[in-house]
């Protein structure tokens, strides 16, 4: 095994490179895009169904309570966005990994779109959304803090 140092950091990787550091960055920036647009679009909804659901007068600014909740009922909304791109990175490199250590073929789609097409195909749509819960609880924590 080699060890990459950065700083006072040590990472470890296999073989020639970190590659699998890196693997599906690209899907991560779209991820990221995605979940801000969407929060970004949704939070004033959102702070608007607090408002409604509490009984709030609607020009009465939140308190931080409530500006909370408001965020992470968009922050909810926007993991349906982030869900499939974070499935699309873990699986990229976990292939990664695996093909480093000789358990996948070589020639094995390694895209983030030959990734959708095989979770599509073999577990369907609703594939796409695997991990939701754990990424609306993580959001959800995010948001609150």
């Amino acid at each position: 095994m080699k060890y990459l140092r950065i700083g006072w950091v040590v990472l470890p990787f296999t073989h020639r490179s970190p590659e699998g550091l890196y693997q599906g960055t690209g899907a991560a920036l779209l991820a990221n895009a995605g979940e801000n647009a969407v929060l970004f679009a949704c939070y004033g909804t959102c702070q608007k169904i607090v408002s409604h659901t509490l009984g709030l007068d609607p020009q009465q600014q939140l308190s931080p309570l409530h500006s909370a909740l408001a965020g992470s009922l968009a922050a909810v909304v926007s993991s349906v966005v982030l869900c499939p791109t974070e499935l699309v990175k873990c699986r990229l490199q976990a292939h990664t990994e695996m093909r480093t250590l000789g358990r996948t073929p070589l020639n094995a789609g390694s895209s983030s779109w030959s990734v959708v097409r095989s979770v599509l195909r073999s577990e369907g749509p609703l594939g796409l959304l695997q991990g939701l819960t754990s990424t609306w609880l993580r959001e959800v924590l995010i948001q609150i803090s």
